[in-house]
């Protein structure tokens, strides 16, 4: 007999504890406005609780979604800050080589190029190879030659809340162009993720360049574009 009143009280309570998230469940639809529901989904699931369920229609670009009031709210806010038009934004990126030969003819943006990087550096020269002023957008992947495709930059942006004082390049990377019987191959100069404050210059890399000698250093900022 106490064998099953303790099984009874369990089996009450599994379902009291379920019949009270069927009530507190509440089911909801939100429309993919500017970007794919897709991209959603796992961002959505990382939100739903053990009991939370989601069904997608791609054709439609919306998701339906059953979990308690809390999680409701929390995935309200993702759509809120992320299901917005694409954050456009502009790159800048100088390729430089830092040096003290005396031979050498300074970046035109010696005086800005000095301050930032002379408290790191003792050169006295920075020579410019090449610069870039791009204009691109999250998710966008981007690619390009520099210094007459002696370097190749690869990069692309993450998601950026608008109301964020950062800006981050989910992937980005600045590979060399070695030139081989065989053809020519890229060797990785630099390659990572970065998170930067917005209009900042930031030092991105700085190696002993082996064709010159010399230090190869690059510089990126970013910003975006209203």
């Amino acid at each position: 007999m106490k064998r099953f009143s303790i099984a009874t009280v369990v089996v009450l309570l599994v379902f009291t504890n379920s019949s009270l998230f069927a009530q507190q469940a509440v089911s909801k639809t939100y429309r993919v406005s500017y970007k794919t529901v897709t991209e959603f989904e796992p961002l959505v699931r990382a939100i739903l609780s053990n009991r939370g369920a989601l069904e997608i229609s791609v054709g439609l670009n919306l998701m339906v979604v059953r979990d308690n009031p809390a999680n409701l709210a929390e995935i309200d806010s993702l759509f809120f800050y992320y299901d917005q038009p694409a954050q456009q934004f502009l790159v800048n990126i100088y390729l430089l080589l830092g040096s003290n030969d005396d031979k050498a003819v300074s970046s035109p943006d010696s005086v800005l190029i000095h301050e930032l990087l002379d408290p790191l550096f003792s050169f006295t020269k920075y020579e410019e190879l090449d610069k870039a002023y791009l204009r691109t957008e999250e998710k966008l992947a981007t690619t390009f030659d520099l210094a007459e495709g002696q370097f190749n930059v690869s990069f692309d942006m993450d998601y950026i809340r608008s109301d964020s004082p950062l800006v981050r390049f989910r992937t980005f990377a600045l590979s060399e162009s070695i030139r081989q019987i065989t053809g020519v191959i890229m060797r990785p100069v630099y390659v990572s993720s970065v998170e930067m404050p917005e209009n900042q210059l930031q030092l991105f890399t700085a190696v002993r360049h082996e064709g010159s000698g010399k230090t190869l250093i690059l510089l990126v900022s970013a910003s975006r574009v209203e």
